[in-house]
């Protein structure tokens, strides 16, 4: 999927997301959701990469579960793509920025 499709989601105490990157980009908000019987409404956000990203990881943290989405750029798209089929170059730059991959990632060896 596209990450201009994407929507990524915090609610307080569950779920924090956070976005690695080659070249600044921006997060914006988008909207609040109410929630019923909860003090605290649904905050949702977009990720609008800069004129020069060429990748895009996104770490979401839901209590002790981990999850990283990785978008590369494609022309104008930048199109989600899985860990495994990321060129090991890139990789290695990605890995600078966010860590050691196959440790922080559990889908990153997913058929």
């Amino acid at each position: 999927m596209d990450l201009k499709h994407m929507r990524f989601f915090r609610a307080e105490g569950y779920i924090n997301f956070t976005v690695f990157c080659d070249v600044p980009c921006r997060v914006r908000y988008l909207e609040s959701i109410p929630v019923p019987m909860s003090a605290s409404p649904v905050e949702v956000y977009a990720i609008e990469p800069g004129t020069n990203t060429q990748w895009i990881a996104v770490q979401q943290r839901d209590e002790d579960k981990l999850q990283i989405q990785f978008f590369v750029r494609e022309g104008t798209l930048f199109g989600e793509l899985p860990l495994r089929f990321i060129p090991q170059q890139l990789r290695r730059e990605i890995e600078e920025r966010v860590g050691q991959l196959e440790i922080s990632n559990p889908r990153a060896n997913a058929a």
